[in-house]
């Protein structure tokens, strides 16, 4: 991963083990003034079809593009938050 990317430590609040079946939860991480990609591991069992990262902290509303792939949920501001900003999120994904 390139240095300017983070894990996110996601939580699932609920989910169903079966593989493709939706998984979701809230998400929180504090911004370092040089990160702009954070990665939220979804655990759908391959790339989803549905998927959404909707932020829930007011540090989480600027400007950002919201992608996936087999593993993440991928977060991408076009700057990288302040130092100390906290962005949390409610996510969700489907591959039904």
């Amino acid at each position: 991963m390139a240095s300017n990317t983070a894990t996110l430590a996601a939580t699932n609040t609920a989910w169903k083990t079966r593989t493709g079946h939706p998984t979701w939860g809230t998400a929180t991480v504090t911004g370092n003034g040089s990160t702009t990609a954070f990665n939220i591991a979804h655990s759908s069992g391959g790339v989803p079809n549905n998927y959404y990262a909707l932020p829930i902290s007011e540090a989480a509303t600027a400007k950002r593009t919201v992608t996936r792939d087999g593993t993440n949920i991928i977060v991408t501001y076009a700057a990288a938050p302040a130092n100390g900003a906290s962005l949390s999120f409610r996510w969700g994904t489907s591959r039904l």
